[in-house]
């Protein structure tokens, strides 16, 4: 009896059986190759991507998220032979795109990229630079196996049961193999892909216009709803707009009583003007520099918050119907009259620039003011600068139109101006400075209110930016904001967050411009609200008011709690959010540090965590244009600086100067009566190009230059310089620049017009023979460059270039206890190395106690002793700005056999005696502070003094690259006398100043064997 034998759901009989079994094997070995190129490609991928990640959980989770695709892909065969290649592609795809993605922005794909992924623009640009080139072509060929393998393998017959538990095993496992939380990095990607797309589905919330209230208009900003701090009668019909340099709130006691922060300087005629006016407590300065200030309280829009090229420029450069709105032109259109005063040059920072495309009618600086009472390189002093302020006041008095008057004080502006009588009763000539401001500030007040100004006027005191409070983490952002209304009989305080970007809002809310107000971000300062604001400082987000936070990397955030729940405050607690969220929050945020970075509708938001691109579009900065610019008798004058240009990788910059003397009618036999300076700089060092030399021109002539240069590197802190010095002392010299501007555009892609662009450059670049040095050692410059920073003066610094150097040179200062430690000044360098900026020098314990922004020890005295007895063949070289002599004292009583290990460097002559007399016998004289350092013959006079006084003392001479290019190196050379530069960092100003003269360099971290011309 035969048994029937039946067959199975997805069985195979006989020889069908072994034909099918093999045909699986087929199909299974592309399929299973797939998959674990699937696991292969977070192997792959974490070792790629810098600080990458590998999980064992995510490759197990790649693995069965691989594994389901392709029972998916196999069972899409059941629709079509095509769907199972369409199925294992677009897996692929995704898959690919997730490596793509993560390796680039640290995010995952969703599906709502692909508008984005399928623009033309991506197509040509993103899409066609894969990471993963061969990775990808293999992923693909394996698809398209699989596909193949699939088409030609027989059939399975699958019952309903088996289909719905695959079906569920799909869901669940898509949506199991993704937890609600932690990263991408611990999870199959595409199944994140797939989770994150339905949950943004799921959670999205149409936009429903209603929400934004009819009133609402064109621009994307609501109308003011909350009620006003004082009641408004009739209001003013004029705007003073006052723009106190550098000076933050905690000045006024009523900031110190809200906040609860003791500070030792207060401004007390500031203070009697808030008693009747609204206070901001939390004032925001969003970054520091005075254009990036202006720039915000004119446009209602952040600054460039990282330290690259001012938003001013692209405005300029901007068409004027793409502009955004600016408080000056809104005003104008109204019929106001518009005028911006300020002491200081106009050509600084562009300001002759910009503040006419801000929509100033009236722009006037320096040349203005008739006298001042205190001689000060900025301009007038700010006694004289409210006077003549005053005087202008009462001339726009005269006429109907009401008027929009900005007002920018300068003498609180490092090196500070005050008269001697200020500086005798203060401790140091800021303070000085500062109360000097005080006095002329409260005086004026009462000037304008005897002239009625008050009576019809709002009064905005704001500052530009602050010059920091010592100790405080967000001193150097701790603006100061005032409000003087004419129904303002009584002090207010504010303890909202503002910042210099809702000054266009809060003027026009006042003069009830409502459709005005709308163009404009913001709040209005004379409101209360009762929702926290996101607010932007530098690097810096404050998203809730008692809550500061700061990016310290991909994966770390940093975050200060107030101890009052406020913005600023007497104490913070710091934590740090790192791993899976830390990454999320580090990126959200530097998403909005770049939305806040640009200018609306003129720019777009980029990438901050890498290097500056190569350039995509020609960028161009006019710094002059027919500008006219009287140089006093035997002085000197700026012409222009612009400070913080951005020019990126592989461009070609072009230099264009022209220019042209005034007749002198005295001057008949046309003797050169004028010198000018052009100098270009990449963070604050002269760059290895030797521009052509301006010579000297006679009245009447005219100069023309125009010359480029290749970048390699990007330079992101460039700086412009232009500088004129008058030769004659009877009558002063005009200079008209007819064109100063800067063109950067994308270097050529061809090698033959690399080589022209190369030759072009050539031409401004001089092959410079190197002479032997002689016997001068070099000197490494604040211990040497260490973990790629400068100016750390630090022990590890020491340490780490021991073998490189025989001599260091360190700077030192002086604690507030009188101590001297390894650091080059209190303000810039400290606030790079620690990240504030102190208001006066710390104690030693409180200096020790800082921690700084990276892993290092400054010097002190122990500490050297201890170093330089473990080395013996070191030698050290000071730098002391401060009580240099007093100093070396100290470190002769510090230091064992001093004379031998310690080469004082002083600033001038009349030191040497004292030095000598200390003990010492190698000194080495520096120019970069002695004010006689530009006339080369008296420095080379004062040397004879020195030498015929104290034979042999005098070690070398040592002096900035800029003196050493304008011929003193030379002159000094041929005299005899050993010159040092400084600070010198590549090969070719090496050479290009040993040509010149220079016996040895200071140097962070350049070996000059190196730089042989035959070298390799």
């Amino acid at each position: 009896m035969k048994t029937e034998r039946k067959n199975l759901p997805g069985s195979f009989t006989g020889a069908g059986e072994r034909t099918g079994a093999r045909r699986l094997m087929i199909l299974f070995m592309p399929a299973v190759g797939l998959v674990l190129l699937f696991v292969f490609g977070r192997v792959m991928h974490a070792a790629t991507v810098v600080g990458g990640e590998l999980h064992l959980s995510a490759l197990v989770q790649e693995a069965a998220a691989g594994t389901i695709a392709v029972l998916a892909a196999i069972m899409a065969r059941r629709i079509h032979p095509v769907a199972t290649f369409i199925v294992a592609i677009v897996y692929a795809g995704f898959y690919v795109g997730n490596l793509e993605l993560t390796t680039a922005l640290d995010t995952i794909v969703v599906a709502h990229h692909l508008p984005f992924a399928l623009h033309s623009d991506f197509l040509r640009g993103s899409a066609a630079q894969f990471t993963y080139p061969i990775f990808t072509a293999a992923l693909v060929v394996l698809c398209v196996a699989s596909a193949f393998a699939a088409a030609r393998a027989p059939r399975l017959r699958l019952s309903t049961r088996l289909k719905v538990v695959f079906a569920v095993l799909l869901v669940l496992s898509f949506a199991g193999l993704v937890p609600s939380g932690g990263s991408w990095h611990h999870d199959a990607l595409v199944a994140r892909t797939v989770r994150k797309t339905v949950r943004s589905l799921v959670t999205h919330v149409p936009h429903n216009e209603s929400d934004l209230g009819s009133a609402r208009t064109d621009p994307d900003y609501p109308r003011e709803t909350a009620p006003l701090v004082y009641a408004r009668a009739d209001g003013a019909r004029n705007v003073l707009l006052v723009v106190l340099e550098g000076i933050p709130a905690v000045y006024l006691e009523q900031v110190q009583d809200a906040t609860g922060v003791e500070y030792p300087v207060t401004m007390p005629e500031y203070t009697r003007i808030a008693d009747r006016a609204l206070v901001v407590a939390h004032s925001v300065a969003h970054n520091r520099q005075t254009i990036r200030g202006l720039y915000s309280m004119l446009t209602g829009d952040y600054p460039r918050l990282e330290l690259t090229t001012p938003k001013i420029y692209p405005y300029i450069e901007a068409p004027v119907s793409e502009r955004p709105a600016a408080l000056p032109a809104v005003l104008g259109e109204r019929g106001f009259t518009t005028a911006f005063l300020q002491g200081a040059d106009l050509s600084y920072m562009s300001k002759d620039r910009f503040m006419p495309a801000a929509g100033f009618e009236t722009v006037i600086g320096r040349e203005f003011f008739t006298h001042q009472y205190v001689e000060f390189e900025w301009g007038p002093d700010d006694r004289a600068f409210f006077e003549h302020a005053a005087d202008y006041i009462a001339s726009l008095r005269d006429q109907p139109a009401p008027w929009f008057l900005s007002l920018l004080t300068v003498g609180t502006h490092h090196p500070y101006a005050a008269p001697d009588e200020y500086l005798e009763r203060y401790s140091s000539p800021k303070i000085a400075a500062v109360a000097y401001l005080d006095d002329a500030l409260g005086a004026f007040i009462d000037e304008i209110e005897a002239l009625g100004v008050l009576e019809d006027t709002l009064v905005v005191i704001v500052s530009d930016e602050s010059h920091g409070v010592g100790g405080h983490p967000f001193g150097g952002y701790w603006g100061s904001t005032v409000v003087l209304t004419p129904e303002s009989d009584h002090g207010v305080m504010q303890d909202n967050v503002f910042g210099l970007i809702d000054v266009p809002r809060t003027v026009l809310d006042y003069l009830r411009f409502d459709d005005e107000v709308i163009r404009f971000p913001g709040r209005s300062i004379l409101r209360r609200y009762d929702a926290d604001r996101t607010m932007h400082f530098g690097r810096f987000i404050a998203l809730e008011s008692g809550r500061i936070y700061q990016p310290i990397s991909r994966s770390r955030v940093e975050v200060l709690t107030s101890s009052t729940g406020a913005l600023f405050a007497s104490s913070y607690e710091k934590t740090s959010i790192t791993g899976d969220e830390g990454r999320a929050l580090s990126r959200e945020l530097t998403e909005k540090f770049n939305r806040a970075g640009v200018i609306p509708g003129v720019e777009r938001p980029r990438e901050l965590t890498g290097p500056v691109e190569a350039p995509s579009a020609v960028s161009r900065w006019r710094l002059l244009e027919h500008d006219a610019f009287t140089v006093a008798p035997d002085d000197e004058r700026v012409l222009s600086t612009a400070q913080y240009l951005e020019l990126p990788a592989e461009s070609h910059v072009t230099v264009k100067l022209e220019l042209r003397l005034g007749d002198l009618d005295a001057r008949r036999d046309r003797t050169p009566v004028c010198r000018l300076f052009l100098q270009l700089l990449a963070e604050y060092e002269p760059l290895d190009l030797a521009p052509p030399v301006i010579p000297r021109l006679a009245p009447g002539e005219s100069f023309a230059i125009e010359f480029s240069f290749l970048t390699d590197a990007a330079l992101p802190r460039f700086w412009a310089h232009l500088s004129a010095i008058s030769l004659v002392a009877d009558e002063p010299v005009s200079v008209t620049v007819k064109e100063f501007s800067i063109k950067a555009q994308p270097a050529a892609d061809s090698a033959d017009e690399r080589r022209v662009d190369a030759d072009r450059a050539a031409a401004v670049r001089v092959a410079y023979a190197i002479h032997e040095p002689a016997g001068l050692p070099v000197v490494g410059h604040a211990a040497g460059a260490y973990l790629g920073a400068t100016y750390t003066n630090s022990i590890e610094a020491l340490r780490s270039n021991v073998d490189r150097f025989d001599v260091f040179e360190l700077d030192f200062d002086w604690t507030a206890d009188d101590r001297l430690v390894g650091l080059h000044d209190w303000g810039v360098v400290f606030e790079r190395l620690y990240g504030f900026l102190p208001d006066r020098a710390l104690t030693y314990d409180a200096f020790r106690d800082t921690a700084p922004t990276i892993d290092i020890t400054p010097v002190d005295l122990p500490m050297l002793r201890a170093f330089l007895a473990d080395h013996p063949s070191v030698r050290i070289v000071t730098d002391i700005k401060t009580r240099n002599l007093d100093a070396l004292e100290k470190i002769a009583d510090s230091i064992p056999d001093f004379s031998r290990r310690v080469i004082p460097q002083i600033y001038s002559p009349d030191e040497f005696e004292r030095v000598v007399a200390t003990g010492f016998t190698d000194v080495i004289w520096t120019l970069y502070r002695y004010p006689g350092n530009r006339d080369v013959e008296h420095v080379l006079a004062r040397i004879r003094e020195i030498e015929a006084e104290f034979p042999d003392v005098l070690y070398a001479v040592a002096m900035p690259i800029e003196l050493a290019d304008a011929g003193h190196a030379e002159r000094l050379h041929a005299a005899g006398v050993p010159v040092y530069a400084h600070t010198v960092n590549t090969c070719e100003t090496y050479r290009r100043l040993v040509s010149r003269g220079v016996t040895s360099i200071y140097t962070d971290s350049l070996d000059p064997e190196k730089c042989a011309v035959n070298a390799p």
